[in-house]
C-alpha cells in the first residue's frame, strides 16, 4: 500500500497506475527510497479487473508532484467498459453491494481530507449506467487516519501519501493489520534489504511487482492469512502428520 522516491516519480508514477488494474486480495505496499526511477512503462499488466487498492507514500518534496502528475496522466489510459468491447481495459466491481462499498471509501476520503485528482465515481458512459463501475480513482494528500489508507476497500483506488522520515514511514506502513504483499522501489541494494526486512509482509518485490514465480512460497501475515500457497508446503498443508511407533519382539 504505499510508494515513495525522491529523484524521479517516472518509472514508480506509471507502476501504481498500472497496478490499480490488477485483482490482489490485498492492499498493496509500494515503497520506493531513494533515487530510484519510478514508473518504467509496462512494469505491470493492464486494468483488467478493477478489485484493488493501493496506497503510496512518496518521499520528498520534488518526487511528490511528480509522482502526482504521472500517476494522473498514466490512468487516463485505462478505460472501464463492457468485456466484449476491444477498447475496454477495465472490467466491472462483481456485485451491487461491492459497488456501494467502493463508492463509500470514495465518500469517506473526501471527507476525511484526500485530496481527489482522477476519478471519484461511476463513469458518464451511458452504455455502463446499469453495470456495477468505477472509474480509476486517485487520491492525494492521504494520511493514515484515514480510512482509505488503513482498510481493504477491493476496488481501483489508490491514496497517495507523503513522507520524509524512513522510520515512521516505516512504522506507519506496519499500522496496518494486513500484510500480504510490499513493492519496493530504490537503486541502493542497502536500502532494498533495509526496507524488505523491516516491511511486516509476506512477499516483496524490488523495484518490480506482480510477478509469482514457479515454487516460491505466497503469503502474508497478519490479517493477511495463513500458511502458504504456489509451492510444496501447500500440498503438505492438506496432509496430517501422524506417528507410529512399533516394538519388536526380540528374537526367541
Amino acid at each position: 500500500m504505499l510508494v515513495a522516491a525522491e529523484a524521479s516519480g517516472d518509472n514508480l508514477g506509471a507502476a501504481l497506475a498500472n497496478e490499480i488494474r490488477r485483482r490482489l486480495g490485498d492492499n498493496v505496499r509500494f515503497v520506493g527510497v531513494g533515487g530510484a526511477r519510478m514508473a518504467r512503462a509496462g512494469v505491470v499488466s493492464p486494468f483488467d479487473i478493477s478489485e484493488l487498492s493501493v496506497l503510496g507514500l512518496v518521499e520528498g518534496l520534488m518526487a511528490y508532484p511528480r509522482v502526482l502528475a504521472r500517476v494522473k496522466e498514466r490512468i487516463t489510459h485505462f478505460k472501464p467498459g463492457i468485456p466484449t468491447d476491444p477498447a475496454t481495459t477495465m472490467g466491472a466491481i462483481v456485485s451491487k453491494v461491492q459497488l456501494d462499498r467502493v463508492l463509500s471509501y470514495i465518500a469517506s476520503a473526501k471527507e476525511e481530507g484526500a485530496r481527489l485528482i482522477a476519478g471519484g465515481g461511476p463513469p458518464n458512459d451511458p452504455k455502463l449506467a446499469k453495470g456495477f463501475y468505477v472509474e480509476p480513482t486517485v487520491f492525494a494528500d492521504v494520511t493514515m487516519t484515514m480510512r482509505i489508507a488503513r482498510e481493504e476497500i477491493f476496488g481501483p483506488v489508490l491514496g497517495i501519501l507523503k513522507w520524509s522520515d524512513e522510520a515512521k514511514m516505516l512504522e506507519e506502513v506496519n499500522m496496518v493489520e494486513y500484510g500480504l504483499t510490499c513493492s519496493i522501489w530504490t537503486n541502493d541494494i542497502s536500502t532494498a534489504h533495509r526496507t524488505a526486512g523491516a516491511v511486516e509482509a509476506g512477499f516483496v518485490w524490488i523495484n518490480e511487482v506482480g510477478k509469482h514465480f514457479l515454487g516460491v512460497p505466497f503469503g502474508g501475515v497478519k490479517q493477511s492469512g495463513i500458511g502458504r500457497e504456489e509451492c510444496f508446503e501447500e500440498m503438505l498443508a492438506f496432509t496430517q502428520e501422524k506417528n507410529i511407533h512399533v516394538r519388536l519382539r526380540a528374537k526367541a
